[in-house]
């Protein structure tokens, strides 16, 4: 059977899951029966993640890559998303301090030389010196982050099944007759439009195993009219959960206007996984980006439906 693979997350692009208790979601896993549950629990709704804010007079944590462009060239440290090409090309920040390429596994090509391993460099970061600023080590680099460093990717990628049995009112479709042909994928294309552009309450969607396609609704969506919109164009193995999330619109809408605020050093603005929340990576995450990120995405979300990363950490005591 062939599946739509596009449809993967088709909330707002990214990157980018959180702590957070919330009470169980209700789901509508089929006509029949509005409690039909996958035998493994459902992920649960997660809150917003603020991360400690940076104070810059003090010893920070950046990891990323030593990069030299030519041997004129002071050697930088690259850090954040970077673009897939070889050999590779980045800015960052001039590195001062004790360095040399001899403690590395290094790459050379056109003049560049550039690791591709990870490390962390512990030090000073001043971001308006020079054109991209400047990081002075006060330790060697390290290719272990120090004590309290936050690894954790906060981005939700649980892509189970929100119901048991996703074809129970639709138990007489051909599901692998159904994607044949060259209209194969029509009803899974009328279903992404449906999705984006008609559907009420509509927050985001996945696609777990088997081709079941998950849609998760806003709290108080009617699942009944969502389930009957839904099969109008779409007759596939099909889930469809209620959750305290916001809406695609509103997602789409924050993402815009903070996308927008060309004030703000951030590496990427979105949403994805299979939780609705704004995703925003910063480069340094102080009181005052915080606090412009929380105050222009609020005509449309709330502070705990935001996830907030700063590439740059605090040196942990």
């Amino acid at each position: 059977m062939r599946t739509a693979a596009a449809l993967v997350g088709i909330g707002s692009a990214l990157f980018l899951a959180a702590c957070g208790n919330q009470p169980a979601p209700t789901g509508d896993g089929s006509a029949v029966t509005e409690t039909a549950r996958n035998t493994s629990p459902a992920p649960q709704a997660a809150t917003g993640h603020e991360p400690e804010i940076v104070d810059l007079s003090n010893e920070i944590v950046l990891a990323g890559s030593p990069y030299q462009r030519s041997v004129q060239d002071p050697v930088v440290l690259c850090f954040g998303p970077q673009t897939a090409i070889y050999p590779p090309d980045c800015v960052g920040p001039e590195l001062k301090g004790a360095f040399s390429w001899a403690d590395h596994d290094v790459q050379q090509e056109n003049g560049i030389t550039w690791t591709d391993d990870t490390v962390y460099a512990i030090g000073h970061y001043a971001p308006e010196a020079g054109e991209q600023g400047t990081f002075t080590l006060t330790r060697p680099l390290d290719p272990e982050p120090p004590p309290g460093y936050d690894t954790t990717d906060w981005l939700d990628t649980d892509f189970s099944a929100l119901c048991k049995d996703p074809t129970a009112d639709v138990a007489g479709v051909d599901q692998a007759g159904r994607t044949q042909g060259p209209a194969g994928m029509d009803e899974e294309q009328a279903l992404l439009t449906l999705l984006r552009q008609d559907l009420a309450g509509y927050a985001t969607s996945w696609l777990s195993d088997g081709g079941v396609m998950n849609v998760l609704l806003t709290e108080g969506t009617d699942l009944g009219a969502s389930r009957a919109a839904i099969r109008d164009v779409y007759t596939g193995p099909l889930c469809l959960e209620n959750r305290n999330v916001p809406s695609d619109q509103d997602l789409r809408a924050a993402q815009d206007a903070v996308a927008d605020r060309s004030d703000l050093r951030f590496h990427s603005v979105g949403s994805g996984g299979t939780d609705a929340r704004l995703y925003v990576e910063v480069v340094v995450a102080d009181q005052a980006t915080v606090d412009a990120i929380y105050e222009t995405a609020a005509p449309w979300l709330a502070p705990d439906q935001i996830v907030i990363v700063s590439a740059v950490q605090a040196l942990q005591p």
